[in-house]
């Protein structure tokens, strides 16, 4: 004999809430025996087995050579799918003889409530859907690469879409089941009640009457079965629909938190800052602690744990309570901030331009003209140190100008020094002044050349409008034409049928 037995008498005692004296009186035994068998120094004998056997209602196989937790699982899970398949079966039987029974305008009635029932659901479905498509829309998803950001949307539409049909089905069959089903179910019990007091048998023999009666059924019902079991089955899958779902958002949450820690470390860049500082730390590591708890609440929801809902409690108050702090900490140090106007150090960009017939400038530049005898165009454009300024010409003779930044560490480590010097530079990406240095006939080319290429863009734009407004007018037409013509041909098909009756 191994030691399953005295595992297994353990779970026995230990399921039974019994202590060793309790069990030993329960059996005949002395308590010491009881300890015996638990340490496996001893064991009964084959009556003691099978008064247990008889009296925790497990088997002697089991009992002496398996894990009696697991066995009873097993069954208990079995037993469990069983019922589910019957009660499916059994909902789908009543459904149909409760069709079957129905007057024809009850059923009419029953077919035009489910529809109704159905088309409301569906309207608040594509409500949920339209409110939570504008969510994600601008959510940081939006940020992800184009097929990424549709891969994402697509798998969640798609949870989503499951999601809400089983929620649907199970509102439906809830309905259904509270107006229709339970109250054919109660006609039947009352119908068969009433059928069973009605019966009575006489008979005579030998000039004796015998009156035999059945007396009347008591049906019971147990109320952990008036649900029917597949509709947990439904809730159930419902339920794994949601933990999936709450599984994305808790990968959102730790990549959050990822990034929160990296902004603890980051921070430490600006700790000349005093105030600012302290207050910024503190808030990234209160929002750390907020998220974590979030994060473990998630966990425990999606792996039924249990969680410590007093300390979640407190360390989500008291980590929100300090982000308010923070918040008021940061307030404080940046008034100290002084905001300078001009950027710390600027550059002049000079670029020498050859003059075409169709040269322009954008408009969306603020451009100085200043006359000068050359042959072509000279350019001159500040802009902020770090930043390195080129240009290109368009086949149409737009000359465009950007920015960008060709060593962006220097950029970012000029900002942090700014910072912890308590002082706010301007940055400009973009360009505030273009001086453009040319011969009196060149400015005018330029700036005629500027205007005519705009006044063309205004001149299709004002035809492409026109087009559509004729071609608006146009479907207009034919589909009144259209109309017109179905109307002559039901008239032709008329006269068609009368003459073929003449005939």
């Amino acid at each position: 004999m191994n030691n399953n037995f005295s595992d297994n008498i353990k779970k026995i005692r230990k399921e039974h809430n019994l202590s060793q004296e309790q069990l030993a009186e329960e059996l005949g035994v002395s308590r010491q025996a009881i300890s015996k068998w638990e340490s496996g120094a001893a064991y009964p004998e084959m009556d003691k087995i099978i008064s247990i056997c008889k009296k925790y209602n497990c088997n002697i196989d089991d009992l002496l050579h398996s894990d009696l937790k697991e066995v009873k699982g097993e069954e208990e899970t079995k037993n469990n799918i069983n019922k589910y398949i019957d009660e499916f079966f059994k909902f789908i039987t009543d459904s149909v003889n409760l069709f079957i029974r129905m007057k024809f305008g009850s059923k009419l009635k029953f077919l035009f409530e489910q529809a109704f029932i159905a088309f409301v659901l569906w309207i608040l479905c594509l409500i949920i859907h339209g409110v939570l498509g504008l969510v994600v829309s601008h959510s940081p998803l939006n940020l992800l690469p184009f097929k990424i950001y549709n891969g994402i949307t697509g798998f969640l539409g798609a949870i989503f879409a499951l999601v809400a049909f089983i929620v649907c089905i199970i509102i439906m069959v809830r309905i259904y089941k509270a107006r229709y089903l339970d109250y054919y179910e109660q006609e039947v019990v009352e119908k068969a009640n009433i059928e069973d007091t009605s019966i009575e048998k006489k008979i005579e023999v030998d000039n004796n009457k015998i009156s035999l009666k059945k007396e009347n059924k008591i049906i019971v019902r147990d109320p952990k079965t008036t649900d029917h079991y597949f509709l947990n089955g439904l809730l159930k899958i419902f339920l794994i629909g949601i933990k999936f779902f709450v599984l994305w958002i808790e990968l959102g949450l730790c990549v959050g938190l990822v990034t929160i820690g990296i902004g603890s470390v980051l921070s430490f860049l600006v700790y000349k800052t005093g105030f600012f500082f302290v207050g910024l730390l503190l808030g990234c590591l209160s929002s750390a602690v907020a998220l974590s708890v979030i994060i473990i609440l998630f966990f425990n929801f999606i792996f039924n744990r249990k969680s410590n809902k007093k300390l979640m409690i407190y360390s989500f108050v008291t980590s929100i309570l300090v982000i308010g702090m923070s918040i008021g900490m940061v307030t404080v140090g940046s008034i100290n901030f002084d905001i300078v106007n001009e950027p710390k150090e600027v550059k002049t960009n000079t670029f020498e331009i050859d003059m075409h017939d169709n040269s322009f400038l954008s408009h969306n530049y603020q451009i100085e003209y200043i006359i000068e005898d050359r042959p072509n165009i000279r350019v001159e454009i500040e802009t902020d140190k770090q930043l390195t300024t080129t240009y290109n010409v368009n086949p149409n003779g737009n000359i465009n100008f950007y920015n960008y930044a060709e060593r962006p560490m220097e950029l970012v480590r000029e900002e942090i020094k700014g910072l912890n010097e308590k002082k706010i530079y301007p940055f400009y990406s973009d360009f505030n002044v273009i001086k453009v240095y040319a011969n009196s006939s060149n400015i005018e080319k330029l700036k005629t050349n500027q205007n005519n290429y705009y006044d063309d863009i205004r001149s299709l734009n004002e035809e492409n409008a026109e087009l559509r407004d004729e071609l608006d007018t146009t479907k207009i037409e034919l589909e009144n034409t259209k109309s017109e013509l179905d109307s002559i041909k039901e008239q032709l098909n008329y006269l068609n049928e009368n003459n073929n009756e003449e005939e």
